[in-house]
């Protein structure tokens, strides 16, 4: 392949063992190339700093004591895959609001799962897990069904979509779970925005949680 077309990758994680296996699950793939192993998101950082490329940092958050935090400080500069507990850990919506691009779960990680976030992520695109997704949506179907504004109810799509909103995904995200185009989401979004007449993504969402 193209040397041009591998995506390095750091990989970061404060569990030396737990870095060895993420290196070992994608090291022999011809798409990606880990550059280097950081034990902190700030090496991390520096490591990405260091290469004439801009490398994608893969960030293991267990043994972080704020992997929001953790995952906005490498997200700040290079794109970052996210690899939470489970499934089900409530700050998988903090971690997306942190800029995290892609977020995988630990236990059920597999080498094609880490390479598609890693090349996703290298161009700009999203990925979450699908068990993420799952998750996310039990959550959607939890929350507030009737919710309306004075530009009237909003629409099953709508509803779906808002419910992403809440969750902490941004509109590149909601796109990949929806398998929609992200111009699409962003014109539901509008549509959302003017129903309930509210301006933007923290209004709505405070209407959603309060629901109608």
């Amino acid at each position: 392949m193209d040397p041009e077309n591998v995506v390095s990758v750091i990989v970061a994680g404060a569990e030396a063992a737990s870095r060895s296996r993420i290196t070992e699950l994608i090291g022999n793939h011809p798409r990606v190339s880990v550059a280097a192993s950081a034990a902190t998101p700030g090496d991390a950082v520096d490591s990405a700093r260091g290469r004439r490329d801009r490398p994608v940092i893969v960030l293991d958050l267990r043994g972080f004591e704020d992997p929001p935090a953790a995952a906005r400080e490498c997200a700040v500069s290079f794109p970052v895959v996210v690899i939470a507990r489970s499934n089900d850990d409530p700050e998988i919506p903090s971690l997306l609001q942190a800029g995290a691009a892609a977020c995988l779960v630990i236990d059920t990680i597999t080498p094609q799962q880490v390479v598609e976030a890693v090349t996703k992520a290298a161009v700009g695109d999203s990925y979450l897990a699908p068990a993420i997704i799952t998750r996310l949506f039990e959550e959607f179907r939890r929350s507030p069904k009737n919710i309306s504004g004075p530009g009237g109810d909003l629409t099953e799509r709508e509803r779906e979509i808002m419910g992403l909103v809440s969750q902490g995904l941004r509109n590149r995200q909601i796109a990949a779970a929806l398998f929609l185009s992200e111009k699409t989401v962003k014109n539901h979004i509008n549509h959302i925005y003017r129903k309930l007449q509210v301006n933007d993504r923290s209004e709505a969402m405070e209407r959603w949680g309060r629901g109608s």
